[in-house]
């Protein structure tokens, strides 16, 4: 399976808080030039042939939730909207699966998802950010499951940005039969990210931005894809936007021992019966 790994610079990324600096038509204009810019990179990365991209987080952020100057809601699009479709025709014309990082509206509610997008054009899968961070907690509503989805080179389970904090959230996904775990984030951090992998023996794509700053910095990291046993397979820069592609057997475990791989030996010694104060 050959995986890309969308890193695009945010330029609207926590910036559009600032008071003073922004408008709600400055904010939208940049956000169309963000997403545009994710839709040439797809676009470039599709003809390399892979088989799934992955964009980074909230792509069609205009404002943020917890701006009460507007009405978040109202700047968001319903999921059967005119970007939606746009990530449908991209899919069925290069035959690609596509996780897209992305706000949308259902019945109401506001959701920060990640959508997958199968190769036939229709939405196989929708993952809903299960642990909001700071101000997301205002406007948006939670998931409360870690749904697994197949294709036809292994299961994919989908977390979002401040999920991965959450060890358990990572847990649920591979007892569910995850081979891969996708990530589109704003702030990945190599120190847990890393760590999430090897714990479970399973492949990570992550896509991470570029902020306004220009230049990933301190405890964050690039966009990456991980090996089951920690190591990056390949990453991107610290400065620029781009893709990152790498070849891999989602399916192959990473790390045997006596014919088991450690998946297998850390799920069949795990001991829920004791683990009481994580309920």
């Amino acid at each position: 399976m050959k995986i890309s790994v969308i890193q695009c610079n945010q330029k609207v990324l926590y910036d559009v808080n600032k008071p003073g600096e922004f408008n709600l038509e400055t904010c939208k204009k940049l956000s169309e030039e963000v997403l545009e810019q994710n839709f040439k990179l797809i676009e470039d990365a599709a003809k390399e042939g892979v088989d799934l991209i992955v964009t980074m987080e909230a792509i069609n952020v205009s404002i943020f939730p917890n701006d009460l100057r507007y009405n978040f809601a109202d700047s968001v699009e319903s999921i059967d909207g005119d970007l939606f479709k746009r990530f449908q025709k991209l899919s069925k014309q290069y035959g690609v699966y596509i996780v897209g990082g992305l706000y949308n509206k259902r019945n109401g509610k506001v959701y920060n998802s990640g959508i997958l997008f199968g190769p036939t054009g229709n939405i196989d899968g929708i993952y809903d950010k299960v642990h909001l961070a700071g101000g997301e907690k205002v406007g948006l509503t939670a998931g409360d499951t870690y749904p697994v989805f197949k294709t036809k080179f292994g299961n994919i389970g989908i977390l979002v940005c401040w999920d991965m904090q959450f060890p358990e959230a990572a847990r649920e996904i591979v007892l569910g039969g995850a081979d891969l775990i996708v990530c589109p984030t704003w702030g990945w951090e190599n120190i847990y990210g890393l760590s999430r992998a090897y714990e479970n023996d399973v492949y990570i794509a992550v896509a991470m931005g570029i902020p306004p700053s220009g230049l990933i910095e301190g405890i964050r990291s690039p966009s990456c894809i991980v090996s089951g046993d920690g190591n990056i397979i390949s990453s991107g820069s610290r400065t620029d936007a781009g893709f990152v592609m790498a070849n891999v057997d989602i399916r192959r475990r990473t790390m045997e021992l006596d014919g088991q791989s450690q998946r297998e030996i850390r799920m069949k010694d795990r001991r829920p019966d004791t683990y009481i104060l994580s309920k």
